[in-house]
């Protein structure tokens, strides 16, 4: 039977469930984690770039659905790592389990609800970084604190040992002041490495008849676990439920007998030794909060699907829709081996598309769902162009920033098989004619080894790219004197001129509207002879 607190907890849980995370915690601070374990192989993850393109921050807060600050960092690293296949089919199995058995999921909800502490999220600075070294005169504060016990015993059968015993207890007091603020900032990190392995040991007991790794690496781990707890135990004491009397006789220990001291330096020693394997710890504990969160999101969408990842090159989705929109239209596309080039006007889809299929290709390799009713694709890596602005503090112009992105593109293009290059607008920022030609050359380049998703306004594109691509294109729609966007992307290349006719619509005067038309026919002849030629 669940005690009172017990189940007001799982009220609470239960009241949570298919909504968003209440723990409010800046992103600088949930982005920790990730920022410490990614610093040694940045290449293995999502790029910072793509991240922000993708408005992927946005997205992490509407996925989080996690009970504690520390499931939310490891999700928010979850989203940004490239799996391996097993991984991911291990993700799959565990979100069917927390579908299918509430009770253990809200059994390993409880055991995780000790962690929804705010300052459990400064724990990845103890266990990844670099710890200080002990003092060099780490041995003379043991020596302290054992002579503070020593002396005052002896003064019974010397009384001239007052003296010396009253001069080691003031030593002592200094020494605490000294030291002991400089390593203070540890403990709390400490405290909530003690919850982290309180909650590992309580997690080990739990018994079920389905397979999670996780629990299965905890049950390894159990004496380790146990051990490093008692080697670290003093410090964990929460001083604020103590009686006075008990308070009292703590704080004599730390002032005079340097207890808080000595204990830091033997658990510091400690942690330092199993960092690996802290770490490791606290992702296994950690990636369970992440998959019952997201699991919990998976509760709030309309529709999703595992996807099928496919050897052979091809790309296709039925029905794939944006995250974030609100009765988002879906759009289906299916590739064989070819890039791309999207046409259409301002507001029709283009940008949302693109970001559609990245999101996808990106959910199907960390979280292994995809927002369609089908998907089979290629394993690759998502890189894009989409943000870009003139940088005043760098002295950048938004055409130098661009052309810097695809450089890297073209770099990275080597490697056969391995991105998807997502290009928002190509080469806007420079004059038509060149655009059209650089864009042409750039993107028969990237469209031999990877693939390449790109929108663009220059319909003129069409007749400059090879068999390698294919066209599609967003239009507006003008029916009966009303403009409205029905979102869905067509076959070809845009051929609408409903910019001038929205002109027309809003009442400018006829003379300009037809020197508009006929200005475009030359101007779109002119453009595709000279790049020709």
């Amino acid at each position: 039977m669940f005690k009172h607190k017990e189940k007001k907890l799982l009220r609470n849980i239960r009241r949570r469930w298919g909504k968003p995370a209440e723990h409010k915690t800046d992103m600088d601070k949930i982005a920790l984690y990730h920022n410490l374990i990614s610093a040694e192989k940045p290449n293995d993850y999502v790029s910072g770039t793509t991240w922000e393109d993708l408005n992927l921050n946005t997205l992490f807060s509407r996925i989080d659905h996690t009970t504690t600050p520390a499931g939310s960092q490891y999700l928010y690293h979850l989203l940004h790592r490239y799996a391996s296949p097993e991984t991911l089919k291990q993700r799959t199995e565990a979100y069917s389990v927390f579908f299918k058995d509430t009770a253990l999921k809200e059994h390993i909800q409880l055991l995780l609800a000790p962690l929804d502490q705010k300052n459990i999220v400064y724990l990845p600075n103890l266990i990844i970084k670099e710890l200080q070294e002990k003092p060099k005169a780490a041995f003379v504060f043991y020596l302290l604190s054992f002579g503070s016990f020593l002396f005052p015993a002896m003064i019974y059968f010397f009384p001239f040992m007052l003296w010396p015993a009253i001069g080691l207890l003031i030593t002592n007091i200094i020494i605490n002041q000294r030291y002991g603020q400089r390593f203070s900032k540890y403990f709390t990190d400490i405290s909530s490495l003690a919850l982290l392995l309180k909650t590992a040991a309580e997690l080990t007991s739990l018994k079920t008849a389905h397979h999670l790794p996780q629990l299965e690496a905890l049950k390894q781990q159990k004496r380790f676990v146990k051990t490093l707890l008692k080697k670290i135990g003093w410090l964990t004491i929460d001083k604020t439920q103590l009686p006075d009397i008990t308070l009292l006789f703590v704080e004599y220990l730390n002032q005079f007998s340097l207890f808080d001291l000595v204990s830091y330096l033997k658990s510091i020693s400690h942690i330092r030794k199993n960092q690996r394997a802290l770490t490791a710890l606290f992702e296994t504990v950690t990636s369970l909060d992440a998959m019952i969160g997201v699991a919990s999101y998976l509760t709030t969408v309309p529709n999703y699907c595992i996807p099928k990842f496919d050897t052979s090159g091809g790309v296709e989705f039925v029905k794939v829709y944006h995250p974030l929109l609100e009765n988002a239209v879906s759009n289906s596309i299916s590739l064989k081996k070819k890039s791309v080039l999207i046409t259409g006007s301002n507001m029709a889809g283009k940008t949302t598309f693109v970001k559609t299929i990245a999101l996808n290709m990106l959910f199907a390799q960390t979280l292994h769902i995809c927002l369609a009713n089908e998907a089979r694709i290629p394993a690759l890596k998502v890189l894009t162009s989409i943000k870009r602005s003139d940088d005043i503090n760098q002295h950048k112009s938004y055409y130098y920033q661009e052309i810097e992105a695809l450089l890297e593109f073209i770099r990275l293009n080597e490697k056969a098989n391995r991105y998807l290059f997502i290009i928002d607008e190509i080469y806007r920022g420079t004059n038509t004619m060149e655009r059209i030609a650089a864009s042409a050359a750039v993107l028969r380049h990237l469209a031999k080894n990877n693939y390449s998703l790109v929108t663009t306004h220059d319909i003129e594109l069409k007749d400059l790219l090879d068999e390698r691509f294919e066209m599609y294109h967003f239009s507006e729609q003008v029916e009966n004197g009303r403009h409205f966007f029905d979102y869905r992307l067509k076959p070809g290349a845009s051929s609408s001129r409903n910019a001038i006719k929205l002109l027309e619509l809003k009442g400018y005067p006829k003379s300009i509207v037809e020197e508009a038309n006929r200005l475009t026919e030359h101007y779109a002849n002119r453009q595709i002879s000279k790049a020709k030629d």
